[in-house]
Order: structure tokens, then sequence, then C-alpha cells
């Protein structure tokens, strides 16, 4: 039996896909001929068509497989079906030795997202009570060797296995707080692992336009001679039962979100900030102490202590350039009067008597610090301005980082978000358990370590604003001369010794 007659038997699954009489899992079983390499109909060849950008399936069908579909169109009921016969009746145990266990995988971004196609299979699995030797909340265990699990999305999840099938569910949003990468690396630990024939499923609404699933989707679709498969299809087109109207509504209400939901297209507002080779290019320092006579700055990125960090970034500007030369970083849960007293303790050292904090930081702190004899001063730009000034800066050479795994993978995993209103926000993905403090404390760093630095006088000659040369030269002359003194103002009075405070950021005209 292959798996469309499975599926299609009463006695077998056929009473788990209801509506099949009626045509509601017509387009599903395309996908499932294309991927065991069965025949297509006129009609199916067709969809084939418009959902690869292909001409014609590999009769032989495919080893590696990305579904980018519409939520609400089956996609998690076709994996477990995946799943469940492949643990029946693939034909792994003949390629193992006597004994030998074979693995099918259920990858997600956390174990209770996996959970929903492990249910599933379970429902699945019902039928055939007599083949299950042992079953637990993440594990089914049958008499031929097969075991299917659930697992977190993680490259080592898959290490060490004979693996049968792996399926990534909503691999589109695979996050790890420990890799800049984790998609890409699930799939390379996996690869070696496959036993001969085995294959790898993934099923997901699409994100963002990078990522592992957009970088397949470039490569792979409508490529004749692609051995990977890649099945893109809005919600309508693989489940047409789901109610249309409903899907226009949420259109009408927010047409770039609602698309990439329902019509399975990648979304344009949401980019990746910043690529992993700049971030590498730049974060080859390592932690410095302090050297007598530098003036260093100081950026802190507080928590209350109940779920974000604590962090704090030191460095100083030096010809044009800014070195960070100290991150600390204190995880959730913690005293924050402990942490305010050691942070104070490691500025004092180097020579540092006030601190630049984020903006939002409630008024403990400043009486906190104050206790410590150090002032508080908060940034005047948002966490968004820091990360896009720290941006320019990075891109254009002006940084020095240090060479920390924590700082990299938060910076790696910021996203950039196009708002209704046009502007740009800069943030960690906007799923639960991530975090960007110690980026921010070393943005924010960057940020305002050049503001700080004592300003020479080639410096304000540099900084003045171009001639218009269909002004009256007397005119300019006048306009400069009056904003040389305005900077001279500041200059004088602006920048005091360490113990009175740092001063407030230079104004500037536009």
């Amino acid at each position: 039996m292959n798996i469309l007659d499975v599926m299609k038997a009463p006695d077998v699954f056929g009473r788990f896909f209801p509506g099949l009489d009626k045509g509601s899992w017509d387009r599903w079983q395309t996908f499932l001929r294309c991927l065991y390499g069965l025949p297509l109909s006129p009609n199916e060849l067709t969809l084939f068509q418009q959902s690869t950008g292909r001409t014609a399936p590999d009769p032989r069908g495919y080893n590696e497989a990305f579904c980018v579909a519409g939520r609400r169109s089956g996609k998690s009921s076709i994996a477990a079906l995946i799943a469940a016969y492949e643990a029946l009746l693939g034909e792994w145990p003949s390629k193992l030795g006597l004994g030998q266990a074979f693995h099918i995988f259920i990858l997600a971004t956390d174990r209770e997202q996996a959970k929903n196609v492990f249910h599933v299979v379970k429902n699945l699995m019902s039928s055939f009570e007599e083949e299950i030797e042992r079953e637990t909340q993440d594990e089914i265990w049958l008499l031929n060797g097969a075991r299917i699990v659930v697992k977190a999305a993680n490259y080592r999840a898959t290490r060490g296995y004979n693996v049968a099938l792996a399926i990534l569910d909503e691999f589109a949003f695979f996050r790890d707080e420990k890799s800049a990468n984790p998609a890409e690396e699930i799939l390379t630990s996996l690869l070696p692992s496959l036993i001969d024939g085995g294959r790898i499923l993934g099923i997901s609404t699409p994100y963002g336009k990078f990522g592992l699933l957009y970088d397949l989707y470039k490569e792979h679709f409508g490529v004749e001679s692609s051995d990977q498969l890649i099945w893109k299809a809005p919600t309508s087109v693989m489940n047409p039962s789901y109610r249309q109207s409903t899907i226009d509504k949420l259109l009408k209400r927010d047409r770039i979100l609602f698309a990439s939901e329902y019509l399975a297209e990648f979304r344009s507002d949401i980019e990746s900030f910043l690529p992993e080779a700049l971030i590498r290019l730049y974060a080859t320092g390592t932690q410095q102490p302090p050297v007598p006579n530098r003036r260093y700055s100081c950026f802190i990125d507080p928590s209350g202590g109940r779920q974000d960090s604590f962090t704090l970034a030191i460095g100083h500007a030096e010809n044009e350039k800014t070195y960070v030369d100290l991150i600390r970083e204190t995880k959730s849960p913690f005293d924050p009067a402990e942490v305010v007293k050691e942070y104070a303790a490691i500025a004092k050292q180097y020579g540092i008597y006030e601190v630049v904090s984020d903006r939002f930081a409630g008024a403990w702190l400043e009486s906190a610090f104050n206790k410590q004899n150090l002032a508080v001063r908060l940034s005047d730009l948002s966490a968004s301005e820091l990360f896009l000034e720290f941006q320019a800066r990075l891109s254009s050479g002006q940084v020095s980082l240090i060479d920390d795994a924590t700082l990299i993978i938060q910076l790696r995993q910021l996203e950039r978000r196009t708002t209704s209103g046009g502007r740009d926000k800069v943030g960690h993905p906007e799923v639960a358990g991530y975090h960007d403090d110690v980026a921010n404390a070393v943005a924010g760093l960057i940020a305002h370590a050049v503001r700080n630095e004592k300003w020479t006088e080639e410096k304000v000659e540099a900084s003045m604003p171009q001639t218009i040369s269909h002004r009256p030269q007397r005119v300019e002359e006048q306009r400069r001369r009056t904003y040389r003194e305005v900077v001279q103002d500041d200059l004088n009075g602006f920048y005091n010794e360490p113990g009175v405070g740092s001063g407030r950021p230079l104004r500037r005209r536009p």
C-alpha cells in the first residue's frame, strides 16, 4: 500500500481525513504524489507547475521537501500522516541491522509546538495499538523498531540516531538563543544522520525575506534540475473548504501580515538587520582592563530582575572608532540593588561616574546609582534608534566589538520591521523567551561613546553645514560664525571632569 492507499482506506487512516470524498484533500494528495514519485493526472500536473514553478516532478520522488503553505491549510495533518506511514510501513528495518531502532523526529521551535503534529500522529496510531510497544508524552515506540519522537529544535537533537524521517514544523520560526542560524545548523546536522532513502520534510508558513526557508525558496523554486521539492501555495489552494470570506476580511485589516499567514507570501516589512559576516568581521576583540587617562563611556540596559537580563557595556572612542572594552550580563532572577552595586564598582574602575541608561528605566534606577555615587542619564534615543546608529557605524568600520557569543547571536537575530507609519523598528524576534539586552547595551554604548568624546576645532569645522552657493557670502559667514559660537559655548561648559558628570549630547543643527 502506498501512502495514498492508507490515507483513503477507512480501516487505516481514512476516518481521520474528513471530506476526502468531497475533494477537500485532493491538493495534498497531489503533493504526496510528487513527494513519493507517484504518477500525476493532467490536472494534478497543472497544480504541481503552479506550486513549484517547474514543468514536471522527478519521477523518483524527493528526499528533501519544503512546503510553504498558509495557515489552516492542513500542513500538520499531512506531516502526521507521513510520520505514521513511515513508522508503520516504511522499509527501514530491512536497511538496518538486527534490533536497531530507526527514528522519526518531529522538531519545532519548542516541544509544545511540536506536540501539535505529535497529537495527530497519536490519533492516527490509535488504530494500531497492537503495534505499539510503549508510549510517553513525547515518544511512541513501535515493535518494529520505529521511534516517533518530539523534540525542540536544536542541532544536537538528532545526532547519534538512525533517522528515517525528520519533520521540521514551522521551521521559518526556529529560534535558539545559543545559535545564530538554528534552522541551517539543524539541517546540516540531520543530513549525516539520515538512513539511505531517509527524508527531511519542512512545513511552515513563511516569514521575512531572510533565513533558511527563504534561501531554499530562492535557490530551488522553479529550478528544474533541483533535487529538492519546494512547494508554495496559499491556504485557499491547499484547503478549498476554508472560508474565503474570513481570509478577505483579515487581508483587508492588514494586507502584509495576513498575506504571509494565508497567501503564503514572504513578508516585505521584516528583514534581517545585520549579516553575520559583517558582525564577525568586527567582533574580534577581547575584554580590556582600564587604561589610565583614557575617557570611557558606559551604557546600561537595566531590568527589575524578573525576566530580562541587566546588562552593561563599557568602551571608549579613539581615532574615529569606538571600542567595546567590557560586557557584563546578569540573568534573571536577581536582586537589582546588588547588581547596581556590582556595576557601579566596575564603572568606577574605568573612571566612570555617570552612566547612560535605556530611556525606559524606572525612577528606582537613578536613586540606586546615586547611592553608589554615580549619576544616571537617560538616553534620548529609542532602542530602535540606537540599533540604527549602531548599524551605520558598524557598516562603516567605526566599531570594534568583543568576540562574545551572546552578543553575536543577539545581533544576528535582530530584525528590522517597517511600521504602518513608515518608521523602522529594530528588535529581537517577537517570540517568547528571546532577548536583545546585551546587544542593546552595546548599541547604546556605540551611539553615546562618540558623543562623549571631546571635540577638537577641526571636528567642529568639519561638522558645520555646507556653504550654499546662492546665499551672499557675508550672510553665510555670519551664519557660520554664529554656529561656531554656539558649539564653542557647549564645549566650554559641556564636558566635565569625572565625578561631576559628562554632560548631555552635543546639539547640532540639521
